[in-house]
């Protein structure tokens, strides 16, 4: 996890209560699942469709609470995006449309 990425998002929020780094994997459906137990049953590669999608999606993403809302925000070479999702981010884990989102570090609040 780059500094330069965890300055930018407290510079950005920095009014935000907290500020959470998150690990994200992909939720996998009943297809890609079974696509994963093909591949690794004839061959020694594992989580094929894990590894696909984290080489496509390199971006770091971070749950932002601010008093009135949650913010899901992802940074990408110097672009941000935020997408509101008050009420989801309230666990250590949640769900935010096909991606599963896991609380790993407060750098904020």
């Amino acid at each position: 996890m780059g500094r330069k990425q965890n300055d930018a998002i407290i510079e950005k929020y920095s009014d935000a209560a907290e500020i959470w780094v998150l690990q994200r994997k992909k939720a996998k459906n009943k297809k890609e699942s079974l696509l994963d137990a093909a591949v690794c049953f004839f061959t020694p590669l594992v989580e094929i469709t894990e590894t696909a999608d984290a080489i496509a999606d390199l971006g770091f993403y971070y749950l932002v609470a601010m008093p009135d809302r949650q913010l899901l925000v992802r940074y990408e070479k110097g672009d941000i995006a935020e997408k509101d999702i008050t009420g989801l981010g309230y666990d250590k884990k949640f769900t935010v449309d096909q991606n599963r989102f896991i609380k790993v570090l407060k750098i904020y609040g």
